[in-house]
């Protein structure tokens, strides 16, 4: 109990001395308070118990107050008042004091005291706001356009004068018993002054020459943060309209103002954030904020690593600390993500909130338009974008009028804060304007610290992690979080748990206290010091892994830094352990690190080595199993995306520094030829060093007779590797990844994986990126292949460390008629998920796979092949050019590929192209199918405005639609087969056509639109989806024996008669007691599809087993030579078997299916 003890000055209407002056107006509020007693309003609200003794009249008069401000006082309250009035004692109990600050009014002459925190507190609040420095914005008005302060802060006006003393000293008290006292403070920054002045408070950075442009506001002046100019970058910190005070909540509004790049694709971005105190931006301005380095992932559009960011990111393809970016909105809490929302639409109108800019492109104006001329930002309007954090932690964002976020909890803790803005462009660049910014911000003054934690306990989970616990703190304000203290030292983050984890080193003692810390900023005292020893390592050679070392807190991107450092090699900050020669992605910032083991070939040959890395990256091999004979064999001389184990940008062209037998640099004896002996062990290191942006680091290998391993292709696993290290340590490292299976309808498959880390280990099987509900085991059973089991499967498996997902493995179902998607080889966008989703509505099964890795021979008994805009003519190159599958695409470069435009003499915006704005198409040719029975003329086939790509084919083509504005342009065109390309000498080996869209324009598709492009995928593919009769198969038996012990010997004698090697038996029923004949039907494996027959098996046997197995082991031969395996009759040590057979379809003849009948033992 905090105790206080507070005198209210004098009102004007009395002397305490005069107890017998009622309040102006307030005698009779006082007689109605008693007369109504538990009834008054102001009682009834607070729950008033019956009173156990009466407020005088005179002292109800004065406590009643104004109309709408009633007081309550009475008997059963619990915490001390005294009133001049005979210094009678009230009691209030808490609840009642907290609506006192709300309901009552407290006259002159009223003492309080004994108050407890939470009681005072709401005291604190009653009447404290209008004797505070309470800041609000001052509007612009309508007759004064042009006069609008750059940023004004008034105090709102007080209330009267004894409400003004009545709030000082219930605000003194608050803070005498150390409660809570809510602040306000509002500021609006709308640029009409120049905030690059000297004195404006405004802190701005970068190569940006004029980021503040006097007119062309809303009205008035605004903020440029980027304009239409390559490799800008503009960083602003707004001055601290809270002097220091701990933000308890915000909102933060403004106009924004996007668009008109200079392409179609902006790789442009920009943030919003309200940084912590302590954030990196923050530390050491001005320098901090004169680059990007700072922010997440290194780029301006990340936003700050701390606090709330708002990223606007008009390119997908950086990597931030928790995965990647999209083409849209990402919220950032704590530099962790919690929302990434695509706005998939490029270049929308003003008002679609599907479009991250606010207006169509003006292609007309570029490429000879000035960026910085008011005609470049025309076609774009301002749109109100709103954050608001309340006093829980939860967070709402909307963009022009959408609500993107509406009230999510976020672990946010209250701390210091500024706003700062940062944008930057990188191609295809386009304006990014904002005004009219207003910010309102809470903040508190709180004395009264949190409880201490209690029962403080840590383990040793193992030799290299420590783990804390401990019981929950409490304080006035309802949240806590805690600090630790390590050895003496304070970590710098906060711990919104009751428990903490860290990686530490094996046969270490560290000491530990925490504290808890309020909203305010109090910190309780420390708890008693924990030490926790962890044991010593014993290390196992493992097959199968390597080990990854992270060292953090070294900046720049040359290896010299990392090998440089005091930790490198032997003191790392993080080790895992990795089932594959590659790091994990997305890891962080201003780091190095490296992979490390043995390799151990299975053949002795010569290898070629390749690496892939983001930034610097060294490969060393040893001759022997010894890291002392290391030597350097490849380089990432800057750096390069995931797997680009063959791309030549940032390399030497001729001499490819990342591969082993091109790198002039090479340290190894033999030069550029390295000669492996199979079975023996060679010590392997790869050291990168990550700067900002994205981060990856891999290895793989082939031999030198071998074709180079395909961009995009999976780095080196399996046995081949091997290190020394504690499997039961680390987050989860999978080993065995799921495999891809082809398989018959009906057939059953198992996915299995195998995976290693501290236990227990946790595991999660998703189909298409959605959790299979109960499979939560190492395997993952498909019973029944089948149209709504097809698809991409992945596991996660997880442990109290952190989690991995594995690659994913694909299910074909053979016989489903299948679509082959090409996206982009860094993966499918969500236009791409979505027109996924689509195809798999209507029957389709999709097999996706990303263009560098993609094979001609995926097209194999597809019905189609559609590629993504997001696919690039190098990476598609003409694997399926000569593909006898129908095509079907739509980005303009890939028109070129195929031969449908003029290949020979390209030109973009002449021969193919893309057109932005648009919102109609023209219907040429209605009586075509791919019309879907539109009238020719102008058809609107989309939401909003957005962007239709087009090509001027060959004569040999019919165009089916063209673009609104440009009758020789076409939007939809089609090749029939055997017609003649562009290159005449070329004809169409099968359909090709050819459907003007862009990465993002399906998603704005209206229904017309979507009508136009079922009907392009139907006209593309021959028809429909449709799954053939099973009635065409038949049924093969096929017997088998066990051993003499009763175990089954999985292969037959009459393997060679059969032509079946062997025999998977599965689904095996115990028929031990069945002598005589079996009626119930054998089995039969219908295409797949277990279905039950009119086929019956007779036998004598003393010792019988069967199974109902589908044999789908036998379904890989095909014709007349498909032997269909439903049944097996296994007569153990029996001496006599009898088996006959009946009711087998004369079908099975008359089609030349093969039968086979076994009765062996």
């Amino acid at each position: 109990m905090v105790r206080s003890v507070v005198r209210l000055p004098q009102s004007d209407w009395g002397d305490r001395r005069d107890d017998s002056r009622p309040p102006p107006d307030g005698g009779h509020r006082g007689r109605r308070l008693l007369r109504q007693g538990p009834n008054h309003p102001c009682l009834a609200r607070i729950g008033h118990r019956p009173y156990r003794r009466l407020l005088s009249r005179k002292f109800a008069a004065r406590c009643a107050g104004s109309q709408n401000r009633h007081g309550a006082l009475g008997g059963g309250l619990r915490t001390g008042f005294w009133c001049r009035d005979g210094l009678r004692r009230f009691q209030l109990v808490k609840k009642q004091a907290r609506f006192l600050a709300t309901c009552a009014c407290i006259p002159a002459g009223i003492f309080l005291g004994y108050l407890d925190p939470e009681s005072a507190n709401g005291l604190a609040r009653c009447l404290l706001e209008p004797r505070m420095p309470v800041y609000r914005s001052k509007e612009a008005s309508a007759s004064e356009p042009t006069h609008k302060p750059t940023m004004n802060l008034t105090k709102q006006p007080q209330r009267g004068r004894w409400k003004s003393a009545c709030a000082a000293a219930i605000g003194l008290a608050g803070l005498i018993a150390g409660t809570t006292a809510g602040q306000a403070a509002s500021a609006t920054f709308d640029f009409t002054a120049d905030p690059t002045a000297a004195g404006s408070g405004f802190i701005i950075g970068g190569n940006n020459e004029t980021p503040w442009v006097s007119s062309g506001g809303n009205p008035g002046g605004f903020l440029a943060i980027t304009y239409p100019i390559g490799s800008q970058y503009t960083g602003v910190v707004f001055p601290d309209i809270d002097s220091g005070k701990v933000v308890t909540a915000f909102k933060f509004e403004c106009d924004l103002r996007i668009g008109n790049s200079t392409g179609d694709r902006a790789a442009d971005g920009f943030s919003i954030s309200f940084a912590r105190g302590n954030d990196p931006v923050l530390a050491n301005l001005p320098d901090s904020i004169s680059s990007q380095g700072l922010f997440a992932g290194g780029i301006a559009e990340g936003g700050a690593t701390t606090g709330i960011a708002i990223d606007f990111d008009t390119w997908s393809g950086n990597t931030l600390p928790d995965g990647g970016d999209i083409e849209g909105i990402i919220v950032r809490v704590d530099n962790k993500t919690i929302l990434r929302q695509p706005l998939p639409t490029r270049h929308g109108a003003c008002g679609d909130n599907t479009s991250l800019q606010t207006g169509p492109r003006d292609i007309a104006y570029w490429p000879d338009g000035d960026p910085k001329a008011p005609e470049s930002w025309k076609t774009l309007c301002w749109q109100r974008f709103v954050v608001e954090l309340d006093n829980t932690g939860k967070l709402t964002v909307i963009f022009k009028g959408r609500t993107l976020l509406d009230k999510a909890q976020t672990a946010y803790f209250p701390s210091v804060g500024r706003l700062v803005l940062a944008g930057r462009t990188g191609g295809a660049n386009e304006h990014t304007h904002i005004d009219n910014i207003k910010l309102t911000t809470e903040s508190i003054t709180d004395a009264t610290p949190p409880t201490v934690p209690t029962a403080l306990a840590g383990s040793a989970v193992h030799p290299r992690r420590v783990k804390l616990t401990w019981t929950a703190a409490t304080d006035d304000s309802g949240r806590a979080a805690y600090e630790i203290e390590r050895n003496g030292e304070v970590l710098g983050s906060l711990i919104n748990a009751t428990s903490f984890a860290e990686t530490v080193k094996p046969g270490s003692t560290t000491k530990y206290r925490i504290r808890a810390i309020d909203p305010a900023l109090n910190r309780s005292g420390f708890t008693a010091e924990v030490s926790v020893t962890t044991p010593q390592e014993v290390l196992t050679r493992t097959q199968g892994v390597l080990k990854w070392e992270a060292y953090t807190g070294i900046g720049g991107t040359a290896i010299d830094a990392l090998t440089g450092d005091a930790k490198y090699p032997d003191n790392a900050d993080e080790v895992r352990v990795i089932g594959r020669a590659e790091g994990p992605t997305g890891y962080g910032d201003n780091y190095g690190a490296r992979i490390s083991g043995f390799l151990t070939p299975s053949e002795t040959a010569d290898y070629v080595f390749f690496l892939s890395a983001d930034d610097n990256a060294q490969l060393f091999l040893s001759t022997d199993d010894k890291p002392a004979n290391a030597k350097l064999i490849a380089t990432e001389p800057q750096w390069n995306g995931e797997r680009q184990w063959v791309l030549r940008d940032r390399r030497d062209p001729d001499l490819p520094e990342n591969r082993s037998d091109k790198f002039a640099g090479t340290e190894w004896p033999g030069g550029n030829t390295i000669r492996l002996t199979s079975g023996r062990n060679y010590w392997v290191s790869l050291i990168y060093k990550e700067g900002g942006g994205g981060d990856n680091g891999a290895f793989t290998w082939k031999k030198a007779t071998d074709p180079d391993p395909a961009n995009g292709s999976a780095a080196l696993s399996g046995n081949v590797l091997g290190a020394d290290i504690d499997p039961n340590q680390g987050k989860p490292s999978i080993l065995n990844h799921p495999v891809s299976a082809n398989v018959n309808l009906g057939a059953s498959v198992t996915f299995s994986t195998k995976a290693i880390g501290s236990l227990p280990l946790s595991y999660q099987w998703q189909r298409n990126g959605v959790n299979i509900a109960g499979a939560t085991s190492a395997n993952y059973t498909v019973a029944s292949a089948s149209q709504s089991t097809y698809g991409s499967y992945t596991v996660v498996v997880s442990n109290d460390e952190g989690s991995s997902t594995s690659s994913t493995a694909n299910l074909i179902v053979n016989g489903l008629p299948s679509v082959l998607f090409i996206h982009s080889t860094a993966g499918p966008n969500d236009s791409d998920r979505a027109i996924v989703n689509r195809l798999g509505s209507q029957g389709w099964q999709v097999v996706t796979v990303g263009a560098s890795p993609s094979q001609t021979s995926d097209a194999t008994g597809k019905s189609l092949i559609m590629i993504s805009s997001t696919v690039s003519s190098a990476e598609v190159g003409d694997k399926f050019k000569d593909a006898a599958v129908p095509v079907m695409f739509w980005e303009p470069a890939n028109e070129d590929n195929f031969d449908t435009t003029d290949r020979a003499n390209d030109a973009d915006n002449v021969t193919r192209g893309n057109a932005g704005g648009q919102t109609q198409i023209n219907i040429v040719k209605a009586d075509h199918p791919l019309a879907a029975g539109f009238k020719a003329g102008l058809l609107s086939n989309v939401n909003a405005a957005t962007d239709i790509s087009w090509g001027v084919p060959g004569p040999a083509a019919t165009i089916i639609a063209t673009i609104a504005d440009d009758a020789t342009r076409a939007a939809i065109y089609v090749y029939e087969k055997g017609a003649k390309l562009f290159d005449a000498s070329i004809k169409a080996p099968a359909i090709r056509l050819y459907f003007g869209m862009l990465d993002n324009t399906f998603a704005n598709l209206n229904a017309d639109g979507l009508k136009l492009f079922d009907a392009a995928v139907l006209y593309a593919a021959g028809g429909p989806p449709t799954i053939p009769s099973s009635t065409e198969y038949g049924i093969g038996l096929n017997f088998g024996a066990e051993e003499a012990n009763g175990n089954n010997k999985g292969t037959l004698a009459a393997a060679d008669v059969a032509g079946v090697a062997s025999v998977a038996q599965a689904n095996w029923n115990n028929l031990k007691t069945a002598t005589g004949s079996a009626t119930t039907g054998i089995v039969a494996d219908v295409k797949g599809t277990a279905q039950p027959t009119s086929v019956t098996v007779s036998w004598r046997s003393g010792n019988t087993w069967a199974s109902t197995g589908r044999g789908e082991e036998n379904n890989k031969f095909t014709g007349n030579n498909l032997k269909l395996t439903t049944g097996y009759l296994d007569t153990g040590n029996a001496t006599t078997t009898t088996v006959s057979i009946a009711s087998i379809p004369a079908k099975l003849t008359e089609g030349g299916y093969d039968v086979y009948v076994y009765a062996l033992g």
